[in-house]
């Protein structure tokens, strides 16, 4: 098997809910917005982005190296990871600060209001990068300074990985984020993500084509789409889905895909993989409250995708 390097955020997350429509209470034409959200309920759960992918390859049967921080109220996230049996070897404790913190409102028509707090994250490059050998890895959202070195150091050290900025692509210069895509062997972004980069960079398709990298676009509950050097593979979200919690699907949709890429499946397994694993996902409240049935996995492949591979 090989060695999979997962760096991004390891942060808490506070999920709550609003009875209501956000656009009842908010007055748009209002230069100054004083608003105030009564919540129907709060969960606090383990998430961000590497935990989050981690979470799903354990799920896989893969132990890939985690790589992120913690700030001083770590103990409970720590605890869960032993629980766990994953490795904190590479997680530092910064107790100056606090860990990463997201709050993420949803009202009762599916929209999100989310404040992100990063706190140890701002300290992430701080950590050593792994002695071990790297065969390819994911570098996910994180603090600047972190994800630029680390796209450095895997460009140096020659490891294949996923370029994934996520959220934090408003933190970099449009040079650097054609730069970054230079580097990547997959420049990884949601639909939302792929359109604030092409205005920032004024790339299109066939620019990222000429970068000698692929393209993976996320598109939520229309699937996903992948370019490839010499190939398109469009690939639908799997049907019949129940949706509790879509916080975390491009997160386990990601891990699915690593676990693809790592056993060199063809790239419309990997993608459907992908699918499948955030399909699963979002059945369930939180990020890291699911658990994967390998023969239910069996029976989506079966039933909605034209592939012979089987868990």
């Amino acid at each position: 098997m090989k060695n999979i390097l997962v760096s991004g955020s390891i942060a808490y997350d506070n999920i709550m809910s609003f009875d209501g429509g956000f656009s009842d209470t908010l007055d748009a034409d209002k230069e100054v917005i004083s608003a105030a959200f009564l919540i129907k309920d709060l969960k606090k759960n383990f998430g961000g982005c590497a935990a989050n992918i981690t979470f799903n390859l354990n799920q896989l049967g893969i132990n890939p190296i985690m790589m992120g921080a913690l700030g001083a109220d770590h103990h409970e996230y720590t605890a869960e990871l032993d629980r766990l049996k994953i490795s904190t070897k590479y997680v530092q404790i910064f107790n100056d600060v606090y860990s990463p913190q997201a709050f993420i409102t949803s009202d009762s028509r599916g929209n999100q209001l989310t404040s992100f707090y990063p706190g140890a994250m701002n300290f992430a490059h701080r950590i050593n990068f792994p002695s071990e050998d790297i065969d390819l890895a994911i570098i996910s959202p994180d603090g600047y300074e972190s994800m630029q070195q680390k796209v450095m150091l895997c460009d140096q050290k020659n490891i294949p990985f996923i370029f994934d900025p996520g959220q934090g692509i408003g933190m970099f210069s449009p040079d650097e984020l054609k730069e970054f895509s230079k580097c990547a062997s997959i420049l990884a972004l949601n639909e939302y993500e792929w359109e604030i980069f092409q205005q920032k960079t004024g790339f299109s398709i066939d620019d990222i084509k000429k970068l000698d990298t692929h393209l993976l676009i996320t598109l939520g509950e229309k699937g996903s789409i992948f370019y490839a050097r010499h190939e398109s593979i469009v690939t639908p979200a799997i049907a019949g889905v129940n949706v509790i919690d879509p916080t975390g699907c491009g997160d386990a949709f990601r891990a699915g895909f690593l676990y693809g890429w790592a056993n060199d499946l063809c790239w419309s397994d990997t993608c459907m993989l992908g699918s499948i694993m955030g399909g699963i996902a979002v059945e369930y409240n939180g990020t890291q409250n699911h658990s994967i049935d390998f023969l239910r996995i069996n029976q989506l492949i079966e039933k909605q995708f034209n592939s012979d591979f089987r868990m």
